[in-house]
């Protein structure tokens, strides 16, 4: 393909596989076309310039857009563009960036990377809104770790796109049953990894399998017990399966 010779192999499969988007848009006023805008424009933003061309005069031409809608266009419009036709996504407007609004993303934002095969699942209502607000809850929080704690508390704040302390929150949220049947859902799907250690603290991973993301944490609490000058009981069985979030 042309213009991606000053692209990097794994930043092409990073930038069309996954959707960027904060983690804001997923509050109560729950719209795929936002999150959806604000992916296609922050990658068609931070693409290389001949790529962005390329795919930005492909949706003109696949949309029909005429040299005076053209005219019309913003920055945003061209980023917008781009993005939509990377990710092949159809647009009926004739300015691509219409709706984008609070898309842009800021300097306070929590940013959400999510597989492009799980935003379609959810697009085309395969998944309710429910799974695909709690699943990006916890990549939220997860990030680009190899894994990370994520209380249930977290999970549910996070859900209407905060991560302000729960209490705190105005508007209605998940009960923590709500929260473990939702995630068990998840886990079902082999959507994520999560194992509980010392019987209360979940640990999600999206890389790791369930047995490397058990290895992972003991090597993890291994190497910090030593650094303490302490002993960690690799023999102890620290994991328990069926304890509940």
């Amino acid at each position: 393909m042309k213009g991606m010779d000053n692209l990097k192999k794994d930043e092409w499969k990073t930038s069309k596989n996954f959707l960027m988007f904060p983690l804001r848009l997923i509050e109560p006023e729950l719209n795929p076309q936002r999150i959806l805008l604000s992916a296609a424009r922050h990658w068609g933003a931070n693409m290389n310039f001949h790529l962005r061309s390329k795919l930005k005069d492909e949706y003109i031409e696949e949309n029909y857009i005429d040299k005076y809608q053209r005219q019309k266009w913003t920055e945003d419009s061209e980023f917008t563009a781009a993005g939509l036709q990377g990710f092949d996504f159809k647009s009926t407007s004739e300015n691509p960036s219409y709706g984008l609004k609070d898309g842009h993303f800021k300097n306070t934002d929590t940013i959400i990377r999510l597989r492009q095969d799980y935003f379609d699942s959810w697009y085309k209502n395969h998944w309710s809104d429910k799974l695909f607000t709690t699943l990006c809850a916890i990549i939220s929080k997860v990030g680009a770790k190899p894994f990370c704690p994520v209380s249930w508390q977290e999970v549910a704040a996070r859900q209407v796109g905060s991560t302000d302390h729960l209490d705190s929150i105005s508007h209605q949220t998940l009960t923590r049953q709500e929260v473990r049947t939702v995630v068990n859902q998840i886990l079902e799907k082999g959507l994520l990894s999560r194992v509980v250690f010392k019987k209360r603290i979940s640990y999600y991973s999206v890389r790791l399998r369930k047995d490397e993301l058990k290895e992972a944490i003991l090597k993890y609490k291994t190497e910090g017990a030593k650094r303490k000058g302490l002993n960690f009981d690799m023999s102890a069985n620290h994991f328990n399966s069926n304890q509940p979030l």
